[in-house]
């Protein structure tokens, strides 16, 4: 049967004249896509393809939460400090399976970024801006499930760890051995200790602070505990 010309899309007075520049979406489809998507997997993104790395978002929002406090309550650290946090936890993740990758082998596969650790472990060179992911703060672990992150109410708009999340939270430190990461300032409690030495560990990674700011061994050892 030839195709008839009048079953071919048509435009409308609500179309665009033209495409911009470098469009990818010429029939006018994608936005109807995400919508739909939107409704049937709420918080996910193309970047997804499962739901992953969830605890480390709500964890990288409690050290986050700690390091704006540690710096008089410079909210605009707290990005710097997300990913700073990051940046050390894909190093502790390659640190650790070079050691025992059997035990490690789940925990980096899948992991953004872990290929750029690995190398610069093996350059005995720690991760930084320059050589970790190119837009890092939507490409890095947390980047990636930011949306769904917030979509499920593990952490705020502003970055900071939602109330809700604190089960998990609590949860995974218990698991960890690492019981006190909620609790307030001078607890003595192994999981408050943790997250002290972590908070401080990523303070010194800021370009606030002094650019050389770890080498590879001791922070990823606090990190990963």
């Amino acid at each position: 049967m030839p195709l008839a010309i009048e079953a071919l899309p048509t435009t409308t007075d609500y179309d665009s004249v033209e495409d911009p520049p470098g469009s990818i979406d010429p029939l006018g489809t994608l936005t109807y896509a995400e919508r739909l998507a939107d409704i049937l997997l709420p918080g996910f993104t193309a970047r997804m393809w499962r739901a992953r790395l969830l605890t480390v978002a709500a964890i990288g929002a409690r050290v986050g939460d700690r390091v704006v406090s540690l710096m008089g309550n410079r909210e605009d650290v707290r990005l710097e400090a997300r990913l700073a946090f990051e940046r050390l936890l894909v190093s502790a993740v390659m640190w650790a399976a070079e050691r025992d990758a059997a035990e490690y082998k789940n925990a980096r596969r899948g992991l953004p970024g872990s290929s750029l650790a690995r190398r610069a472990l093996a350059a005995d060179e720690p991760l930084t801006r320059s050589n970790f992911l190119k837009g890092q703060a939507v490409n890095g672990p947390y980047g990636v499930v930011a949306r769904l992150a917030k979509h499920v109410g593990l952490v705020e708009e502003g970055g900071g760890l939602a109330r809700e999340a604190a089960t998990l939270v609590v949860a995974w430190s218990e698991d960890q051995g690492l019981p006190g990461i909620l609790d307030e300032e001078g607890s003595e409690r192994a999981g408050y200790i943790w997250l002290r030495d972590v908070a401080k560990a990523v303070a010194a990674c800021l370009d606030l602070c002094h650019p050389k700011w770890h080498t590879f061994g001791e922070s990823e050892r606090t990190v990963s505990g």
